[in-house]
């Protein structure tokens, strides 16, 4: 129990060779040493089905106190090298079996490494990443974890993803374009997290390793290397660095075309994100008629791409089409063309109001609430003030009808962040 590296379970004390009935006795004779977690205290739902207990060792006290005697560190780092051994044995060749639901199976995944350099087998840790099951099952639960809104989640993906860069670069050549997906990954977790100055250092890395490939793999990796510029363009934005910002949304916007011209299915939405983001940091540096071209191409994308389908523009492209001209009708308003800022947000209005007749969601109600303060703010300075009048008033009658579905302060702040 000294040697695991967060609390387990008895479930997983048994896989590793400890009787029941032995564990029983011993964990009443480390009563006094132990610290009990009840249902998921320390182990998120989603990535466990075990409702057992968990334990750990309640005294750092305790493992220095065997690192520091002779025989009982040997004794510790038999355990370390017992518990991960019995992972690498249960999981050689096949660790892309790994479920990350499973909390045992996880643990194996996450903690064989920091077992054995701890066990002093740096020979066995080397042999482990050379098992390609091994760097594949790290990134694909890493990637899978990605959406997740979980600090937790995000922090364990950043570690697996850690590990699969680590396994990669033990043969670099072979592994590029594996590296630079592990540092895309590891690089949005960074930004999750907030950590946008090692995110941006993830995105580099990437980007150095993709230049350094041979022509056909350039050309493999150029789905990756757009997401990757556009990815680091939005953390440089975020950290008040519009002008290298907007380099790398060119580069991803020049990337984003050729996919399209090649057929890519993702290059629409890619194409219109990197877009959107570009007139954003086109308005940061005054650049404001730029940013309307900007904002006027993101929404012409999907306007395009609606008019191909048979069924219609699904819902979550008219809304990102009438943010686009909502955010349109803004600039136009900044730089004095207030008719036509008017005739954005009418624009924006129509294909909001066509969503909520089929059921609109929290998003599509707060961007109805800001086009129409908007637009109200645009009628009154043509002197339109009746109209600017109704525009408010059905804001606030929408936004009365958010908050009472929503939490009122979070609807507050993306309003007012949209606003702005």
């Amino acid at each position: 129990m000294a040697a695991a590296a967060e609390p387990i379970t008895r479930e997983q004390l048994n896989r590793w060779g400890i009787p029941t009935d032995r564990l029983s006795f011993a964990l009443l004779d480390l009563h006094d040493f132990l610290r009990s977690y009840r249902g998921t205290e320390v182990q998120d739902h989603r990535l466990t089905s075990s409702p057992e207990p968990r334990y750990a060792l309640a005294h750092e006290e305790f493992r220095r106190f065997l690192q520091e005697d002779a025989e009982l560190a040997l004794s510790w780092r038999t355990a370390n090298a017992f518990i991960g051994q019995r992972a690498v044995e249960a999981w050689r060749g096949r660790w892309t079996d790994v479920d990350p639901i499973e909390a045992p199976d996880l643990y194996d995944l996450r903690f064989v490494l920091h077992h054995l350099y701890l066990a002093r087998l740096p020979e066995a840790a080397e042999q482990l990443q050379q098992d390609s099951t091994y760097a594949s099952a790290c990134i694909e639960i890493a990637s899978g974890m990605c959406a997740s809104a979980d600090i937790r989640q995000a922090g364990i993906a950043l570690e697996l993803a850690g590990h699969a860069v680590e396994a990669y670069e033990r043969d670099v050549v072979a592994h590029r374009a594996e590296i630079v997906r592990a540092e895309e990954v590891r690089g949005m977790l960074l930004a999750q997290l907030g950590l946008l100055d090692q995110a941006i250092s993830s995105y580099d890395h990437a980007l150095e390793h993709s230049r350094a490939a041979n022509t056909d793999l350039q050309r493999l990796l150029s789905p990756p290397l757009a997401r990757i510029y556009l990815a680091k363009g939005i953390a440089l934005e975020r950290l008040g660095r519009p002008y290298e910002a907007m380099t790398n949304f060119d580069a991803a916007a020049i990337k984003g075309y050729q996919l399209q011209r090649e057929g890519d299915p993702n290059a629409r939405d890619l194409l219109h994100v990197t877009l959107a983001n570009r007139g954003q940091a086109l308005r940061l540096l005054g650049r404001l008629e730029e940013a309307i071209e900007a904002h006027e191409e993101a929404a012409a994308i999907l306007e395009e791409a609606a008019s191909h389908e048979s069924d219609g523009p699904g819902v979550e492209d008219q809304l990102r089409t009438a943010q686009a001209l909502t955010q349109m009708g803004a600039l136009h308003f900044d730089i004095g063309e207030i008719e036509e800022a008017v005739r954005s947000h009418e624009r924006a209005l129509a294909l909001i109001a066509e969503q909520e007749n089929s059921g609109a969601d929290r998003d599509v109600l707060v961007a109805h609430v800001v086009a129409l303060v908007n637009r109200g703010v645009a009628l009154e300075h043509l002197g339109r003030v009746e109209d600017a009048l109704d525009s408010y008033g059905e804001a606030v009658a929408r936004g009365k009808s958010v908050i009472l579905n929503q939490d009122a302060d979070q609807i507050v702040d993306a309003v007012l962040l949209a606003l702005t």
